[in-house]
């Protein structure tokens, strides 16, 4: 039988959970449209790289062709409340981050990409507000 204490430390425990699942909207919005005016940047693989962030820009974004099929890992290092999203040949997304799930905010996604295929890393910071380099 659960006591009275305990039924009301049940009933805050669901109500702040609530809370939290009713705030929180999770993910990054991304439309192809979003980068028609964006310039784009090649990169490959193994190559670490520095990105100018200005407050209230477009996601900065990066093309990239695998030479070989195989996990891949993009990640930024120390570099504040970050997103990135990995983009299709037609910009739709296919994975995105805001938080790394470790005690930082950087992102981190892993994914299998495919040989020979188009795909776009955008980055950027997690608020409009931030801006700075994100490595």
């Amino acid at each position: 039988m659960i006591s009275r204490m305990e039924r009301k430390i049940l009933a805050i425990v669901l109500t702040v959970m609530m809370f939290v699942t009713t705030i929180y909207t999770g993910g990054v919005t991304v439309n192809a449209a979003d980068f028609e005016k964006v310039q784009i940047t090649e990169i490959s693989a193994g190559v670490k790289i520095d990105t100018e962030i200005k407050k209230d820009n477009d996601m900065v974004l990066y093309h990239f062709v695998p030479q070989e099929t195989g996990k891949y890992h993009f990640h930024s290092i120390e570099s504040g409340d970050t997103q990135g999203v990995i983009l299709d040949s037609n910009k739709q997304i296919l994975k995105d981050a805001s938080d790394d799930g470790q005690a930082n905010v950087d992102f981190s996604i892993k994914m299998g990409l495919t040989a020979d295929e188009s795909y776009y890393l955008g980055v950027d910071y997690y608020l409009d507000i931030e801006e700075g380099k994100i490595t």
